[in-house]
């Protein structure tokens, strides 16, 4: 299980940012477009003539631009396309292989101890001691905010009822879908 849901999780990271049509280029992508075209936009406040405000029709068609370009941006990330990456298809695969996605596999995705309060003790023992921290308190704090995480996504309300079978909850994709769908 670990393994399946390592390989996994490298799609959806290739997804959200290491593919060249990742989301996050996608989001990058309307980000610039966007402020360039506030930057353009703002010249037409300017006293002095510019390009911008020099031609109607040349503003006018920047508007236009504009507006097509962010609703296509928007299109493509909740696009229903299997083929295409987008927030929907990203949402609807870890649907598919939620499966695989436990409470300890998410913690320890990255080698961070599944026990963050025993790393933490160790560090606080060997301040006490006066020796080096040898321990990974780094890796311990994002585990511990790993959890937290989970906690919200398997609605596990107190810490004490943590399990490392726990699951993501039912109810988190429908919500989720709902979301993107609001989107397109």
């Amino acid at each position: 299980m670990p393994g399946a849901y390592k390989r996994r999780r490298e799609q959806w990271v290739s997804w959200c940012s290491t593919d060249e049509q990742s989301i996050s280029a996608q989001f990058s992508s309307m980000l610039w477009a966007d402020a360039v075209y506030r930057l353009v936009n703002e010249t037409r406040r300017s006293p002095t003539k510019s390009l911008a405000t020099f031609s109607g029709v040349l503003a006018e068609m920047i508007d236009f631009g504009w507006v097509a370009d962010q609703a296509i941006a928007i299109r493509k990330l909740v696009d229903r396309d299997s083929r295409t990456i987008s927030l929907r298809r990203l949402a609807k695969d870890i649907e598919a292989h939620k499966g695989l996605i436990s409470r300890e596999a998410y913690v320890c995705r990255e080698g961070w101890p599944y026990d963050f309060a025993a790393v933490e003790e160790e560090a606080i023992a060997q301040l006490t001691r006066g020796v080096p921290v040898t321990v990974d308190t780094r890796g311990a704090l994002l585990a511990k905010l790993a959890h937290e995480t989970f906690d919200e996504l398997s609605l596990i309300s107190s810490p004490n009822a943590r399990s490392p079978q726990d699951r993501i909850a039912d109810t988190v994709f429908p919500a989720l879908h709902a979301a993107i769908d609001n989107c397109g």
